[in-house]
C-alpha cells in the first residue's frame, strides 16, 4: 500500500472517524502528475518532499500547535 492507496482507504472511513485527523503526507516523489494527486485530497492538510528535516517538523509543529515535548513523544 502506498500513500495514496492509504489516502483512499481513509477517504472510506466514515466522517466521524476523519473529522478530527489530519494527513501529512512526506514523500519521495518529484513528479507533477503525484502533486498534482496530491492537491486533490483534502484530506492531506501538509506535503513535503523527503528527506524529513528538522525545517519539516518545525513546520509540522507549526501548523498543529504541537510543543517540541509532544511531538517528540508521538516519534519516539
Amino acid at each position: 500500500m502506498d500513500g495514496f492507496d492509504f489516502v483512499e482507504s481513509y477517504m472510506k472511513l466514515p466522517s466521524l472517524l476523519r473529522d478530527n485527523c489530519k494527513i501529512v503526507m512526506i514523500s519521495s516523489t518529484n513528479s507533477p502528475e503525484d502533486f498534482a494527486r496530491i492537491s486533490t485530497y483534502p484530506a492531506i492538510a501538509l506535503f513535503f518532499s523527503k528527506p524529513l528535516s528538522e525545517k519539516i517538523l518545525d513546520n509540522i509543529r507549526e501548523n498543529f500547535g504541537l510543543h517540541t515535548s509532544k511531538l517528540s513523544n508521538l516519534l519516539a
